[in-house]
């Protein structure tokens, strides 16, 4: 009789070990994919901030090459006498 008494208290300690094991188990995975989610915002938020910054480059850019083209074709913008509102007045058709 106190053999089976002895084998029922192992099994029992085996299955808190088990239990145990299974929690540290589930709370690697969990720390694994918080993580795994706080690196995928953070690239998503890199990614949006690289957008943003490419399409202001593209404007600058484009506007740098819109005022180099108007000075070409209308060299009369920087050799006005006249520098009175020239920003207003430098498409005007008198100048």
């Amino acid at each position: 009789m106190q053999g089976v008494v002895a084998a029922s208290r192992r099994r029992s300690g085996n299955r808190g070990i088990a239990l145990v094991l299974v929690l540290l188990i589930l709370a690697t995975t969990t720390i694994i994919g918080i993580g795994a989610v706080t690196a995928s915002i953070s690239d998503l938020k890199i990614t949006a901030n690289e957008n943003c910054y490419n399409k202001l480059l593209n404007a600058a850019d484009v506007g740098i090459q819109t005022a180099r083209l108007d000075v070409q074709n209308h060299p009369e913008i920087i050799t006005r006498k006249d520098r009175k509102n020239s920003t207003n007045n430098a498409y005007a058709s008198n100048p």
